[in-house]
């Protein structure tokens, strides 16, 4: 079937035989709820968003295996695949997928969105994330007077704005948490953002994620796996500056005949 992305782009997905792939329903349900409804694709949604519902109830209080390395479980590893993949067919894609507690049912994914402006009744909020307005650089001051607050984003903002809601959906409180990029964040492109709490969120996806890893207390330990480093000039200091965190493993992944981490010192 064809699914047209948020950037436009139509790729392929070939529908699972396998009706235990969490994450291909996921990932379906992800991209028809990020574009505009139609009837048909609004059946699809909530079919693959009622199979996730019950596979989180039969895992809703697994919190899995909290060793040290990296559960790659194989379902995981598949996951990882299709995300390159689908980023490579649609190449202005950044993809980000993230697990709760090394459990494959508590998988989910977030693409990039682009910034247009989106009427009010044609666009589900996946998670009911949060609305954020995008402080606009204006003679040098950040002005929201312009901003409106549904603009798209990076998948860092996405996935960000939908954590309160993937902890509600998810119905427990994670102490593992993997984050898989497609591509490594951006240290400074991404704009500041103003939440509907008033709480203000530093320009960058890399500090974006610094500081909602800082307010997240309760959850041990985040390893951050990027598939590709982005071209920005700034991508280095934006990976060092989450492996300082002190919960932060940040990895490098080799995809091959088959997926391999490697720590990043």
């Amino acid at each position: 079937m064809n699914i047209t992305t948020s950037g436009g782009y139509r790729c392929q997905v070939k529908k699972s035989s396998n009706t235990d792939d969490t994450h291909t329903a996921c990932n379906r349900a992800n991209r028809f709820t990020a574009t505009k409804k139609t009837e048909h694709g609004q059946k699809e949604a909530n079919h693959f968003h009622r199979r996730k519902s019950q596979a989180v109830t039969n895992a809703s209080n697994f919190l899995g295996d909290t060793a040290d390395e990296v559960v790659l479980s194989e379902k995981f590893k598949k996951s990882i695949t299709n995300l390159n993949r689908y980023s490579s067919i649609a190449k202005k894609e950044i993809g980000l997928m993230v697990r709760f507690n090394n459990n494959d049912a508590l998988a989910d994914v977030f693409w990039s969105e682009q910034y247009t402006f989106l009427h009010q009744g044609t666009v589900s909020f996946g998670f009911k994330r949060e609305k954020v307005t995008r402080m606009v650089l204006k003679k040098g001051v950040y002005d929201k007077s312009t901003a409106q607050p549904d603009l798209g984003g990076h998948s860092e903002e996405i996935f960000i704005r939908s954590w309160q809601g993937l902890l509600k959906y998810n119905k427990c409180y994670p102490k593992v948490v993997d984050i898989v990029l497609s591509h490594s964040p951006c240290m400074n492109h991404s704009a500041l953002l103003l939440d509907e709490g008033g709480h203000l969120w530093p320009a960058g996806c890399a500090p974006k994620l610094y500081k909602l890893i800082s307010g997240q207390k309760q959850v041990s330990q985040w390893n951050i796996i990027y598939l590709q480093k982005n071209s920005e000039h700034c991508a280095d200091a934006a990976i060092a500056k989450l492996n300082r965190h002190p919960r932060v493993r940040v990895f490098t992944c080799e995809i091959s005949t088959n997926i391999s981490l490697s720590r990043v010192t």
